[in-house]
């Protein structure tokens, strides 16, 4: 009898980048597939890959704006497509918020608030990284959890 495969799950980075004056408003970015839906910029860690690295990497790919001082929020799991999640919140950065044309159609800032106006217009798991750095703000260690909302939390 042949045991049963594990699932294809690898590790992801996703970037909070919150606009420069208004600090409760964080970039979004509006995905060309899986039904167009907000998500924070980020994506899959490549094999070999630094975390922090594929957090900027992926930010630049998506949305044409590059990070400085990377800070992790937190760790998570999401049995759906990664393996864990990482959250990092960027310090400052440079550039202007485009989409790439290609993965990405559309880039905005926007607040927790509207997103949870729109539930269905973003992942629940990307809504749940925005309430997470929301509320860990002013939270100095990493957190861990699972992404479902509301999300569970376990401060380190």
């Amino acid at each position: 009898m042949s045991s049963p495969e594990a699932p294809d799950l690898k590790d992801g980075a996703f970037v909070i980048i919150r606009h420069k004056e208004d600090t409760d408003a964080i970039l979004l970015v509006r995905q060309s597939y899986n039904r167009c839906k907000w998500s924070l910029p980020g994506g899959g860690i490549r094999l070999g890959e630094i975390a922090t690295h594929g957090g900027k990497r992926e930010v630049l790919e998506e949305a044409s704006v590059e990070v400085f001082g990377l800070k992790l929020v937190g760790v998570f799991t999401l049995l759906k497509k990664y393996g864990m999640v990482l959250l990092f919140e960027a310090q400052s950065w440079e550039g202007v918020p485009k989409p790439d044309g290609n993965e990405t159609i559309e880039v905005k800032f926007a607040t927790l608030e509207e997103m949870d106006r729109t539930p269905d217009d973003i992942w629940t798991a990307q809504r749940a990284l925005m309430h997470i750095a929301n509320e860990m703000r002013e939270h100095a260690r990493p957190v861990y959890g699972h992404l479902t909302m509301p999300p569970i939390i376990v401060r380190g």
